[in-house]
């Protein structure tokens, strides 16, 4: 557990020969970068806590690196936008938490191949339009998007997540 330190980056190497790490806790620092290779060898973490640094970005090329990620929290940063297929190699994650950004964009497709995502937190951002990215989302249980700047919610805005049970 790395949580609530000084760190502003973590080292490309410096986790690469943890192969049985599960949990990761790198959150209340002042990280503001990832490198591209920094979790390449955590073929068995499942949980990655990120939030309440100084991010500005997703970590998209960090990301790829982590086959069995199960939950990840972004939240708490400095995040305006997310990419197309910014989760692409995450397909067994099923929690993610991007509350207390500046989201104001999402990509149209930058939840595809969130397969097994059950929980999705985008509360207190600054969306302006509904996330219609969320219909790929099949197996979505659980959808928080309050405390932003949407004025409308399309019709048919849920038809791609027949499983949601919470909002």
């Amino acid at each position: 557990m790395l949580q609530n330190n000084l760190l502003r980056q973590v080292p490309s190497e410096a986790l690469q020969n943890l192969h049985s790490l599960q949990s990761l806790r790198l959150d209340a620092n002042h990280i503001s970068f990832i490198p591209s290779n920094c979790f390449s060898g955590l073929v068995s973490l499942r949980y990655l806590w990120l939030d309440d640094n100084s991010l500005t970005e997703i970590p998209v090329q960090a990301l790829r690196s982590l086959p069995a990620l199960q939950a990840m929290t972004l939240a708490l940063n400095k995040i305006c936008y997310i990419p197309d297929y910014a989760f692409g190699n995450l397909s067994n994650l099923v929690v993610l938490h991007l509350h207390n950004n500046r989201i104001n964009f999402l990509g149209k497709k930058c939840f595809n191949g969130l397969h097994s995502l059950e929980t999705l937190d985008l509360n207190y951002n600054n969306l302006n339009e509904f996330p219609t990215s969320v219909n790929v989302l099949r197996n979505l249980k659980e959808l928080g998007f309050h405390n932003n700047n949407i004025r409308s919610i399309p019709e048919q805005a849920f038809m791609g997540n027949p499983s949601l049970t919470a909002m």
